[in-house]
């Protein structure tokens, strides 16, 4: 499931992503009602079986069977809530159109979905390298493979993805905020380390000496303008 939306009082248009039909919405009716039968399987990142009524304008959910519900585990986690977020929008755009089989990216976002619950991060990347490919512009794309490179303490290459949403959007907040923290990371280590001094060097290059409340401050205005 990659999406959710409102439908009059009870009701949601449910946007997925399916193994043989590509991308597409369909309405489950009653499902934000307490007693609603599968009101709690229909979350983003659930992976799910579904049978539909095909309808004119919208397919109806009619029976759902939870095979995995990532959502769950991944939500108790900010920064792995926020990588599976920019998957799941991602999915999303690069199938234009509804109802296109896509198999090999159907398989390529639940696995990456599958290993993020798993904190394998370099899968949940290869998802995400794989959005850039059809947009190399999408800045929280950047932000998120930041997050992920930075949960395998690579810090080079999350400053580096830090930096290109910084340039696509100067008033980026939340790049602006992950990049004080990577450099409060390395300041913290060895910086003499071989694998710390190019995330150091980077830092350095971004903005001169380079300083935490500096980086924050420039946030805090994108944040506020």
């Amino acid at each position: 499931m990659l999406r959710t939306q409102k439908l009059g009082e009870a009701d949601r248009i449910i946007t997925l992503f399916t193994k043989e039909h590509g991308r597409i919405k369909a309405v489950a009716k009653g499902v934000r009602r307490t007693k609603s039968r599968f009101g709690a399987r229909l979350e983003p990142a659930s992976y799910v079986d579904l049978q539909l009524y095909t309808g004119r304008t919208f397919d109806t959910i009619t029976q759902v069977v939870s095979i995995e519900n990532y959502g769950d585990v991944l939500s108790s986690d900010y920064q792995s809530w926020t990588v599976a977020s920019a998957i799941l929008e991602a999915a999303e755009r690069f199938t234009q159109a509804e109802h296109e089989p896509a198999l090999q990216q159907f398989i390529l976002v639940s696995g990456s979905l599958k290993a993020l619950s798993e904190k394998r991060y370099d899968e949940a990347l290869n998802a995400l390298n794989m959005a850039l490919e059809f947009n190399p512009d999408l800045k929280y794309v950047y932000y998120n493979m930041g997050l992920a490179y930075e949960r395998k303490e690579l810090f080079d290459l999350a400053i580096e993805n830090y930096s290109k949403a910084i340039e696509i959007d100067p008033k980026y907040s939340l790049a602006f905020k992950a990049l004080a923290n990577v450099h409060n990371s390395v300041a913290s280590l060895n910086t003499t380390s071989e694998i710390v001094s190019p995330a150091h060097n980077l830092i350095q290059g971004i903005s001169g000496p380079c300083q935490i409340t500096q980086l924050l401050e420039i946030g805090l205005q994108g944040e506020l303008s």
